[in-house]
């Protein structure tokens, strides 16, 4: 082949047309500073072939440790939502039921049944009191009206009555305000007592989350390394 004759595209000096015996090499073309040319050329198309290849693995474990991660939070929001969260909230409406329950079916009845007695102790000794002052007053019942005294007595009698029922009500109500605090209290310790306990429960879930994030990203580094390794080795082997 003349210097100045032009080479066919197919027939260039490439490293495919060496290795497929298309052309023969002449010490022209293997010469120190040709070669180096190639090979030089090789190991910059190599070395970014071996970028992008980790690259695209880095993204690929990266994928897979995203999924991973987003399936363990799935997971924990799944026991959370399906077994966690509904028992407890079991828990808290049976001792608040508890607690109404006692209220309405103790306290309010106690109370009930305590004014009940006031209110027939106070009657029965209003009924005496105006009894002996119906007695007193008979020595006087020539002197007055029949209809007069009758009247007098019926309206005294009704105000003591109202004083009575007065004062009963105030009573009342300060046993209703007490059962109200014993209950509001007992409520409280009831919510508290969840609140711990949930607490408890969320601090050790996420104790458990994070040492499995440790773990698999633990496991993540192991692969990555495995697989640098056997990359180096067939890089190794092939040369």
């Amino acid at each position: 082949m003349e210097e100045n004759e032009t080479v066919p595209l197919n027939f260039e000096v490439t490293a495919k047309n060496v290795l497929s015996n298309n052309i023969k090499l002449t010490p022209a073309d293997t010469g120190d500073k040709t070669m180096e040319l190639y090979f030089n050329t090789i190991m910059r198309v190599g070395e970014r072939l071996k970028q992008q290849a980790e690259i695209k693995l880095n993204n690929e474990h990266d994928k897979a440790l995203q999924r991973k991660v987003e399936q363990l939070l799935e997971e924990k929001n799944k026991v959370l939502n399906e077994k966690i969260r509904p028992v407890e909230r079991a828990k808290y409406e049976k001792n608040l039921a508890v607690v109404v329950d006692e209220f309405n079916n103790f306290k309010f009845a106690k109370a009930k049944q305590c004014i009940k007695m006031n209110i027939m102790n106070k009657c029965k000794k209003e009924i005496e009191n105006n009894s002996i002052m119906l007695g007193r007053c008979l020595k006087n019942i020539l002197k007055m009206s029949a209809e007069k005294l009758e009247r007098e007595m019926r309206n005294e009698f009704y105000y003591q009555m109202k004083i009575a029922r007065s004062e009963l009500y105030e009573e009342f109500m300060d046993e209703k305000r007490e059962c109200k605090l014993c209950w509001e209290k007992k409520l409280k310790t009831v919510k508290e007592k969840n609140d711990r306990e949930l607490k408890h429960l969320k601090v050790s879930m996420e104790a458990e989350y994070i040492q499995n994030l440790t773990e698999l990203h633990h496991w993540y580094e192991i692969q990555k390394q495995k697989i640098i390794l056997e990359k180096l080795n067939m890089n190794g082997t092939k040369s």
